[in-house]
């Protein structure tokens, strides 16, 4: 079993060929870049069969050695093979860094990482490939698009450790484009504020959806007006949570079957609680 960055393949100890490339990646693993590249060179006319992995384990060697100009070309079997490899995602990642970590920082370089990043969009993992092409933009001289794509990460990923760089990278972005800044929509907001929810982050989520309401119009403000006491359920204030979905009113049919539910979930709640303390007082 071969393993660097999360990529695993289980080959045949029998072949030469697979102990060097099991040497490879033990150097690669032991921070000896400069033995697991001059190993993994010849290697992929060697084990045809998985190209694309020994491209992966020698782009990584290259990257990790800091020989960034290497690292796309390094790649290029990963883009050439048919069917399509399962590493491209990761790979539009490695060769998006190299870009952005190369000495010149040229325009070039800049607009490659763009590129390349755009052109294996859907093969991204995300919220990664996000944000990398949020910082892309950014140093492409495109801080509209580098908006956009950071406000993806932060909104549609709250819970995701990346949400926080990308968060930084909005605020930076507003100080800079001021009124041409893109306006997040308020149906992004209010499913990050959902997101929250969902996560169990229940204090969080009632604070974002307290603020939201007032930037929210028709069936979104209603939804957000009954989940602000659906977090003050799930935070287990529910005496808190009766009142107000109890004096709430919304036009929405369904913001206003979640806020019924919700008082029958507490009502319940309550009456639990009742009747457990008499339970305990009666013992």
């Amino acid at each position: 079993m071969l393993a660097v960055a999360g990529v695993a393949v289980s080959l045949s100890a029998a072949d030469d060929a697979v102990s060097e490339l099991k040497a490879a990646v033990a150097a690669l693993q032991a921070k000896n870049e400069a033995t697991a590249i001059a190993t993994l060179k010849g290697l992929s006319s060697k084990l045809p069969q998985i190209a694309d992995y020994v491209a992966w384990f020698r782009a990584s060697a290259e990257f990790s050695a800091g020989n960034y100009g290497a690292v796309p070309g390094a790649l290029e079997p990963i883009w050439a093979q048919s069917p399509a490899s399962p590493l491209i995602g990761r790979a539009a990642l490695l060769g998006a860094q190299a870009f952005g970590q190369s000495v010149s920082g040229s325009a070039a370089n800049t607009a490659a990482a763009v590129s390349l990043l755009r052109k294996y969009y859907t093969s991204l993992p995300q919220p990664q490939g996000d944000l990398a092409l949020a910082k892309a933009f950014a140093a492409a001289g495109d801080p509209v698009s580098a908006a956009v794509y950071a406000q993806r990460v932060y909104y549609n990923y709250p819970t995701a450790g990346e949400y926080a760089e990308a968060g930084t990278l909005m605020a930076s972005l507003e100080s800079q484009l001021g009124d041409q800044y893109p306006p997040a929509m308020g149906g992004a907001m209010l499913g990050r504020a959902l997101k929250l929810l969902d996560a169990g982050n229940a204090e969080q989520a009632k604070k974002e959806l307290e603020a939201l309401v007032p930037r929210l119009g028709g069936d979104e403000r209603d939804a957000a007006l009954v989940k602000i006491g659906v977090a003050q359920y799930v935070a287990k204030d529910t005496k808190a949570a009766q009142k107000y979905l109890a004096e709430l009113t919304v036009q929405s049919p369904q913001a206003n079957a979640e806020r019924l539910h919700y008082l029958l979930l507490c009502a319940r709640r309550a009456n639990d609680l009742h009747r457990r303390w008499h339970q305990h007082r009666d013992i």
